[in-house]
């Protein structure tokens, strides 16, 4: 069975939503409870003989839907999902040039509030490549004349 690392609150899960059954064990209580026959992983053997599930040698059609199940945050971090706190936060050591061609950088100022989106090839051609997006907001002067703005990368728009 592959990826069956702990995965919520240190403890492996297992989940059929057909069922709706959600049971957890400790990592490796799975493998020596219930070990894999031949062509059958040890989840399949679980839900045969634990739950009685008719539908595990069904290889075609109506069969045992039964896989690991993982928290929320761990879903959403195998799924690619990015959490929006980590999309607007900046981090100090990321490069103008390091964007990919998606992202944009949207400036606001500390004082007003006033925000823009930038044109970061301009940017880019002006100050290079290696401008530190913490540097970046330290050199941009507001319309009300104060400098220095927070920077927050977001994506564009299809």
């Amino acid at each position: 069975m592959k990826d069956m690392g702990p995965t919520y609150k240190g403890r492996v899960g297992v989940i059929c939503e057909d069922c709706e059954v959600l049971k957890f064990f400790e990592p490796g209580d799975l493998e020596k409870t219930y070990p894999a026959e031949e062509g059958i992983s040890s989840i399949y053997i679980m839900a045969e003989k634990l739950f009685g599930c008719p539908r595990v040698r069904n290889q075609w059609y109506d069969r045992c839907h039964i896989h690991n199940h993982f928290s929320p945050a761990e879903w959403a971090r195998r799924m690619g999902y990015i959490d929006p706190k980590d999309l607007n936060a900046a981090p100090t050591g990321r490069m103008i040039g390091e964007l990919a061609e998606w992202e944009q950088m949207k400036a606001t100022c500390k004082r007003c509030k006033h925000s823009r989106w930038l044109d970061r090839w301009a940017l880019q051609r002006r100050y290079g490549k290696g401008l530190a997006l913490s540097d970046l907001g330290a050199r941009l002067k507001c319309r009300c004349g104060m400098r220095g703005a927070e920077i927050e990368i977001g994506y564009m728009s299809r």
